[in-house]
């Protein structure tokens, strides 16, 4: 299956699914979601200074203190540690 097939699949297609084969489409988004966020958090160093949008829209800027498989923790100061994807960090 192309990856344009797979972006068409509508909701009475999953709704027909077993719960084996449901179980598994979910498995292959969360394998893909953590290979994605795993290529972008190697662009990322402990000490640097990121921006990101916090849940309100506000722009946030932090140090980033720790780096996980999937998130990147980062120190705003008066505003709190925050974990963050990687996909919303900006460096």
């Amino acid at each position: 299956m192309t990856k344009d097939e797979l972006l068409t699949i509508t909701p009475n297609v999953v709704a027909e699914l077993t719960d084996s084969e449901y179980r598994n489409l979910v498995d292959t988004i969360k394998a893909g979601r953590s290979l994605m966020a795993a290529s972008k958090v190697g662009n990322f160093f402990i000490g640097q200074t990121v921006t990101f949008k916090g849940r309100r829209g506000i722009e946030l800027m932090g140090r980033i203190v720790k780096i996980n498989p999937t998130t990147i923790k980062i120190d705003c100061g008066e505003w709190g540690l925050w974990r963050v994807h990687p996909s919303f960090v900006k460096g």
